[in-house]
């Protein structure tokens, strides 16, 4: 006799998916903080420029990759694929221009993400 395996299929649901991210947003608010902190004491463009570069658009950029290894739920596909883009114009953004840098460089995003459940992510814009 031959026996049949059964795939099983555990597709992710918004739920996980939101739950995942948020956490991964939530674990890395620390090294994201410390970063905000050493903009917030106004250091000179160049050191602010090398903090951005050093420091911030890398833990951001860590973080987004964190975020799409999760996959993407069924049915959200263009939700997070408009999320993705903003976040990574709003990183082109601030590449250009470290002055960009604060709360508010990613409010474009963080409407989409909060309204998706994401409010761990860029808690600040």
């Amino acid at each position: 006799t031959s026996s049949a395996s059964i795939a099983v299929s555990t597709a992710l649901t918004k739920a996980e998916y939101v739950a995942k991210a948020n956490a991964i947003s939530s674990a890395t608010k620390g090294p994201l903080a410390a970063t905000a902190l050493k903009l917030a004491n106004h250091p000179s463009p160049v050191e602010a420029a090398h903090i951005i570069a050093g420091s911030f658009i890398p833990q951001i950029k860590s973080q987004l990759s964190q975020i799409q290894a999760i996959g993407t739920p069924a049915g959200g596909q263009a939700t997070i694929a408009m999320m993705d883009r903003l976040l990574a114009g709003d990183i082109a953004r601030i590449e250009k221009d470290p002055a960009l840098a604060g709360p508010a460089a990613f409010d474009d995003f963080a409407k989409v993400a909060h309204g998706y459940g994401l409010t761990a992510c860029a808690p600040l814009s």
